[in-house]
Order: structure tokens, then sequence, then C-alpha cells
């Protein structure tokens, strides 16, 4: 069932709902009569947003081409299976967002889920060449589970039971942490406010910020615990899959403790997704 890999946890319920809810805000945002023509899927992984945002843009009459981006060669191939667009509207490009040359003229970039994995030095290199592969009245979107507010203060002791059952759960195997190891940028999370400063400091204009509450079940939060970079981040310094492994366990412990309960009996721990749009202003003449 968990392989290590991103798409047990974008299978999730709450994960499609979220992101769906997401991608209809950023289209319902777009301004009428913005010519939607090319769109730009950073970080494409499996392909889910990619899907979710093509399909609402159909449902109101836009068929634009789409471009998906991703570093790893793995998570295209991914993407080349999943992506539900006719084969001569999408091209796939392996490229880095910081490094690498965009594609211009774009319409929309889209980043789902995705922006939290870059240092701020990054965020500062990224940002602007996104802003760059936007045409004048283009829009940027982006959503992320992984900032400061997503933590709600009634979940944290869930958070520090998981990481403290996990490392138990390590050591009992005879597994020692490395010293020294860095810190991935996803577990050191920013605030809301410092996302929406880097977009606006790019020179775009917010046109709707949300947050969105989720109620993960134990399903949700055992699937990301098996996510390697996700355990990579949690747990720096242990063996990857052997972290991902006690997560998942330690995952339903912390669950079974802390999880709160619906009026019909379901039990789940909050979390909060930001998404956020912004446009590139065009120029007045």
């Amino acid at each position: 069932m968990f392989d290590g890999s991103f798409e047990p946890f974008s299978r999730t319920q709450e994960y499609l709902d979220v992101n769906r809810r997401s991608t209809r805000a950023w289209v319902d945002a777009i301004p009428a009569g913005c010519s939607i023509r090319r769109i730009l899927d950073i970080a494409t992984g499996v392909g889910t947003v990619a899907n979710m945002f093509m399909e609402e843009l159909a449902r109101r009459g836009h068929h634009p081409d789409l471009t998906c981006l991703d570093s790893s060669r793995w998570a295209l191939e991914l993407a080349r299976r999943n992506i539900r667009v006719s084969p001569e509207r999408v091209s796939f490009r392996c490229a880095d967002v910081r490094d690498d040359v965009l594609p211009e003229g774009m319409d929309v970039v889209v980043w789902g889920n995705g922006i939290h994995y870059l240092k701020p030095d990054d965020h500062r290199t990224a940002i602007p060449r996104l802003v760059a592969a936007l045409g004048e009245g283009g829009c940027f979107c982006f959503n992320t589970a992984f900032h400061v507010e997503a933590t709600l203060p009634d979940t944290r002791a869930f958070y520090a039971t998981k990481i403290k059952e996990a490392a138990r759960i390590l050591h009992s195997r005879g597994l020692q942490r490395v010293r020294g190891v860095e810190r991935k940028p996803a577990s050191q999370p920013q605030p809301a406010s410092y996302y929406l400063s880097l977009v606006e400091a790019s020179g775009l204009r917010l046109l709707n910020v949300q947050e969105y509450l989720v109620k993960g079940s134990l399903h949700f939060w055992q699937a990301i615990g098996s996510f390697h970079d996700y355990a990579e981040g949690a747990l720096p310094g242990y063996p990857v899959p052997a972290a991902a492994e006690a997560l998942v366990a330690a995952s339903t412990i912390a669950f079974n403790q802390h999880a709160s309960e619906g009026e019909g009996g379901d039990r789940y721990v909050e979390r909060k997704w930001l998404s956020v749009i912004a446009e590139r202003p065009p120029r007045r003449s």
C-alpha cells in the first residue's frame, strides 16, 4: 500500500478534496477576459493538481496547452501516465525552477503543494523567475500545508507524540540518528505572511488568499508519514525507509491518543492548507 512515493498520499480523499477546493478558487479568481492559452505546472509530481486545474478550466470553456515541469524524471514518468490532457496539448520538461530556463509567455503558473520545498534564498531566486515566465495579466497560483499556521495549537501533542514514538521505534531496532544532517526546508515552515510578502515583493497583486481546514483521518496521516521525502524531513539523520515505516506506526499511536471525534464518530486531526492566487498586473498604457 505504501511504497515511499507521494502517490498514496495524493490519493487520500482529504488531499483530493482540499486541492479541488484550491483549484476551483484559483479559476474563479482569474480576472474575466484573461486569455488562458498556456499553463505551466511546477513540480507536477503525480499530476493531481494539474489534472484538477485543467478540468476546472475545461468546465468554463478553456482548453489551454499544458507544460508539466519537474526536476525528477521519475515523477515525470508518473505524470505521463496520470495526466488526463490530450497528448497534443501537453508537454513534459525535466527542469529545476531555481536554475533552468523556463518557458515564457505563460498565462497561468501553478505550483501545487511544493513551494515549501525551497529555502528562503531559493524562493528569492525562483519566484521572480516564475513571474518572468508569466505574460502581462497572467496569474500565479500555489498552495501548501507546510506553513506555521498549518499546525493548530490543539494538535501539537499529536505531532510531538508521533515524532517521539517514531524515534522510540527506530531506537528499539538499533537505529541511531546521525547528527549534523541538515533539516529540509519543509521541516522549518514559514508563516503565511512570509509567502504573501514574497509574492507581493515580486510585483504580483494578490487576488485571493484562503486557508482550508482539513480533517485528516488515520490513513491520511499514515500516507504522508510513509512518503520518503516527508520522513527525511521529519526524522533527519535516520535511514529514510526505516524512518518512514516508523512514522506510519507512530501515526497510529499518536492518532489513537490525540485525534478529535466528530458527531458521527469519525476521528481526525486537523491541519490548515494555505491557497493563494496572484496576478501580474498589465502595464498601464
